[in-house]
């Protein structure tokens, strides 16, 4: 496939509305059987690199004029290239023994799966069902549930809540010195409230945490990024409706509401949330290692949260965030790296989990029994609770739809995906730290890591901390 061609048209309206909004974001798929995706007209290459690929003809043609762009926060090791047709690019380097890749683009687990069910293209249990938006059937109907092929995530989108979780924990005996730990949720954002005039940036004492249950746990930054930019989509606001289409974007609310599951079950910790997927779900390799390096330099937590993963050509590591994570982690290896495995039901490796410095987090159904949407594999570390979970969501009244309002959010909001086991694991490594004085990655090795703790198979080390 070439830049241009979209992930493909049906007669079916929620297939042909993902394939807009696809094109509209820059998106493209590929690779057959391991589908992947990636971004419009974008190759990253490594700088010792850049010389070599140049004497690719075919590539010289395919370079738009634009120089190549070094990542700052990879301190120049990865370059982004704009061209023509990123997938016949990269393809051309390859061929000439230069390793190129495309900006994959990750989702967070309200994304598209990408795992080559035929359902992902026209199963009419998606859009046929009538009780699609607003009968109690949606969650029900196994139609449009349970093809891991089109969302991946059983949860679908966030069923509204009238019940909040159960009260929080009380505050552990704390053995250790010091504050409570700090935990960045690399995410969609937080829903904040404030006057906003339409710029891209405001400083963060504009803002106030829109949800009370977490004003006292998720302090703002000094700069609060409102709107994405052409050239930077990253965005600290959780925006509930980006396009202003009347209805909940794929992806709205998630950094709020894995925001609420780390403040509820962290006792005193510190909760900084950071943009970096937009609401539609999606990140690519380069802005994803950009906001990680950002994350680090503003002094390094103690856990980072990542709720967001997808898949590569051939089953690569991710160029950018491989060159990240070894400048940082490796460098500096107290922080821990926790990640959510993925919905699709399948063994086939998702980053940012599979890298080897990051846990992996599988989802757990009641009853201690597999998800039946969650990944699995040699290389995922733990499971924690991963269905119907309740936290702090985004209020947002929707469009009217026969004199009733489609969805009406007052905050609360169930959902279900091995993004929100994922911040339970960092939680419980959080409390250890905390009760024990250990440092991240003793605590991390104790709770995940350690000989003796109760595992099942392709699923690592089962986590619970309530």
């Amino acid at each position: 496939m070439t830049d241009g061609d979209g992930p493909g048209t049906s007669d079916d309206d929620g297939v042909v509305s993902l394939a807009r909004e696809f094109a509209e974001r820059g998106i493209e798929l590929a690779g057959g059987r391991n589908p992947f995706a990636y971004r419009r007209g974008q190759v990253l290459l490594r700088a010792s690199d850049v010389r070599a690929a140049d004497r690719s003809p075919a590539f010289r043609r395919a370079r738009e004029v634009r120089d190549a762009e070094p990542l700052a926060a990879c301190d120049g090791e990865v370059v982004c290239v704009h061209v023509q047709a990123a997938k016949d690019a990269s393809g051309e380097l390859r061929s000439r023994g230069v390793l190129a890749h495309l900006n994959h683009v990750l989702f967070t687990a309200n994304g598209p799966g990408l795992t080559a069910n035929p359902g992902y293209q026209g199963n009419p249990g998606y859009q046929g069902n009538p009780g699609y938006q607003g009968n109690p059937g949606y969650q029900g109907n196994p139609g449009y549930q349970g093809n891991p092929g089109y969302q991946g995530n059983p949860g679908g989108r966030p069923l509204a809540s009238t019940a909040t979780p159960a009260t929080p924990l009380p505050a552990w005996e704390r053995l250790g010195d010091g504050g409570g730990p700090r935990i960045a949720v690399l995410d969609t954002g937080l829903q904040t409230d404030g006057e906003h005039d339409g710029a891209h940036e405001v400083a963060g004492t504009t803002r106030t945490v829109r949800h009370a249950a977490l004003r006292e746990h998720v302090p703002l930054p000094e700069r609060w990024r409102m709107t994405p930019l052409a050239d930077d989509l990253r965005c600290d606001e959780d925006h509930a409706d980006e396009n202003d289409d009347g209805f909940l974007d794929r992806a709205a609310g998630h950094g709020t509401f894995i925001a609420g599951i780390a403040a509820r079950l962290v006792p005193g910790a510190e909760v900084r949330c950071e943009g970096a997927m937009s609401s539609f779900g999606d990140g690519d390799d380069a802005t994803l290692a950009a906001a990680l390096g950002e994350i680090f330099d503003r002094g390094r937590p103690c856990l980072v949260n990542l709720s967001f993963g997808g898949y590569s050509e051939h089953d690569e590591v991710p160029l950018a965030m491989e060159a990240i994570l070894r400048r940082h982690v490796r460098r500096h290896d107290e922080t821990v790296l926790v990640a959510s495995a993925g919905n699709d039901a399948t063994c086939r490796p998702s980053w940012p989990a599979a890298f080897a410095d990051v846990i992996a987090v599988a989802a757990l159904q009641p009853g201690g029994l597999p998800a039946g949407f969650t990944n699995w594999g040699h290389w995922v570390d733990a499971c924690a609770p991963g269905v119907d979970v309740t936290s702090t969501f985004l209020y947002h009244d929707g469009v009217e739809v026969a004199g009733t309002v489609a969805e009406h959010f007052t905050g609360w909001a169930t959902w279900s995906g091995t993004s929100f086991a994922a911040p339970k694991v960092a939680a419980a490594i959080a409390r250890d730290m905390v009760v024990t004085g250990a440092s991240p990655r003793e605590a991390a090795h104790r709770v995940v890591r350690a000989h003796g703790l109760y595992r099942l198979p392709n699923l690592g080390t089962v986590v619970n901390l309530v």
